[in-house]
């Protein structure tokens, strides 16, 4: 008789995972800027700084959207983690939606956060790039920022 190996469950994600565009009306914004003498144990370099834009908003598409409300937070990084060799990075931040809102976090390089804090009050529009949510959460991909908000557009 010859015995079987078992074999390994099946993986529930697709190899290739699908991307959806959650595009989100402003309705307003938070910034937030630390700076203080870094800890040696935990951070190279005398300083520690960090910056976040926060924005808020109405999710537009998808429509119907189980998650109508969104909150994004934007973190500015000096140098943003380089992928390792040979490979693409995966992803500038994650998503993740609990209750009626949808969660992202982001990451940007540092002066590109400056820009977009000098123009918090002009935001209309955020458009993620993301994985489609699976089991509440996602991985980012890109994200898009505009003073104009045409809703046919989008």
């Amino acid at each position: 008789m010859i015995s079987q190996r078992p074999r390994p469950p099946k993986s529930r994600r697709p190899a290739v995972e699908p991307i959806t565009q959650y595009v989100v009306a402003v309705t307003g914004w938070e910034l937030s800027w630390l700076f203080s003498i870094a800890d040696p144990k935990r951070e190279p370099g005398p300083y520690r700084e960090h910056s976040s834009l926060t924005v808020r908003g109405a999710v537009h598409r998808p429509a119907p959207f189980r998650y109508p409300h969104a909150e994004i937070i934007v973190s500015g990084r000096v140098r943003l983690p380089e992928p390792g060799h040979g490979e693409h990075a995966q992803s500038l931040g994650s998503l993740d939606a609990r209750e009626d809102t949808l969660h992202a976090y982001v990451t940007v390089p540092m002066d590109r956060l400056t820009l977009l804090a000098a123009v918090a009050d002009r935001l209309r529009l955020v458009c993620l790039t993301a994985t489609t949510l699976f089991r509440r959460h996602g991985q980012v991909h890109g994200i898009h920022v505009d003073t104009a908000f045409m809703p046919d557009d989008w």
